[in-house]
């Protein structure tokens, strides 16, 4: 028996002739193959095949790798060395050590580039000197008081506690839009320092850590002005953020801001030395010099940034804000930062 077959594509539409047993065999065998093939595709229209498509496959498989990358990327981070950066200025404070004088001398000079952070030590130890009786005061009538003297024992204990205080309300100042202005003197604006992350920090909170400074509230019963002050315009700080007010026996005196688990910046105030009486800091002016001496405090910066597993945390602006508040404390603080600028 003979059979025909034709073979499309492989023979150009020729015709072979195959014959005998070996057409047999073949024959069946193609046969058998048509079969299979065709249940074959009945089997795929019924039965959808498990292979995904390749666009599919693509999508699949970035899907399946995007937690092992946001994985991998989050142990980069925890991995990564925190941002660390210490740096310190002196500071100079006048003390008039005539008895029952007052602790800090008024600056008779105008003309002095400290004049205005003299005036503030001024008056904060004011507040600071006030009689522990004077502030039990209660009621909203006129108080006179005489200031304790600060003997030469206490001074830097009074001075360091004076200084620590001044640095959280400088920097409260950096970061709030001021103009400066004074009878015959050019007015001065400056920019607020804005924090990174900003919210407003809670008032009850903020006057509860400082709630037995005498620096911050001199009437326990009343509201001082930077009391007021706080209420009407509230301090900016970034968010989940801490104030922490922090003495350190013997001689060191913080102002710690503190994220845990992100960030945390020490404002350190330490002693350092006393000076023979009569020396008092260049440019001051004052008719009691020869009994006025000054107190040497160093001050030191030290941040310490993480690398949280949070994205929107970014660790760069928080090194622009402590720089830029570090910088301005050094201008108001150390006279040759503040006569570089005036040049």
């Amino acid at each position: 028996m003979a059979i025909w077959l034709a073979l499309n594509g492989l023979t150009k539409n020729r015709s072979i002739r195959i014959g005998g047993k070996i057409a047999s065999v073949l024959g069946l065998g193609f046969i058998l193959g048509l079969g299979a093939v065709w249940m074959g595709r009945s089997n795929t229209a019924v039965i959808p095949s498990a292979q995904p498509s390749a666009s599919s496959q693509s999508g699949t498989n970035a899907k399946a790798q995007s937690p092992s990358n946001t994985s991998e990327s989050s142990t980069n981070k925890l991995r990564e060395p925190p941002i660390e950066r210490t740096a310190k200025f002196t500071v100079m404070v006048p003390f008039d050590t005539a008895p029952n004088a007052f602790p800090i001398p008024v600056d008779d000079n105008p003309d002095d580039p400290l004049f205005n952070t003299y005036t503030e030590f001024h008056s904060l130890a004011m507040n600071g000197a006030m009689p522990e009786a004077t502030r039990e005061t209660e009621g909203k009538g006129q108080v006179t008081w005489n200031s304790r003297p600060i003997s030469m024992e206490e001074a830097p204990t009074f001075l360091g506690r004076l200084l620590q205080y001044y640095i959280f309300h400088s920097i409260d100042s950096l970061q709030h839009n001021s103009i400066t202005s004074y009878v015959g003197y050019p007015a001065e604006a400056n920019a607020g320092i804005e924090p990174p992350d900003a919210e407003v920090y809670p008032y009850k909170k903020l006057s509860s850590e400082l709630a037995d400074n005498a620096f911050f509230r001199p009437f326990l019963h009343r509201p001082s002005g930077d009391d007021m002050t706080w209420k009407m315009a509230p301090s900016k700080m970034p968010k989940g953020m801490e104030i922490k007010f922090i003495t350190q026996k013997p001689d060191k005196y913080l102002v710690r801001f503190q994220r845990p688990g992100y960030f945390k910046a020490d404002f350190i105030v330490q002693q350092f030395l006393g000076t023979g009486v009569g020396q008092i800091p260049k440019h001051f002016a004052s008719k009691s010099a020869s009994t006025i001496m000054q107190w040497a405090f160093v001050v030191t910066m030290h941040y310490r940034i993480e690398h949280p597993d949070d994205d929107e945390f970014n660790p760069g602006n928080y090194i622009q804000w402590l720089d830029a508040l570090y910088d301005g404390l050094h201008r108001k603080l150390e006279m040759d930062q503040v006569e570089k600028r005036s040049r």
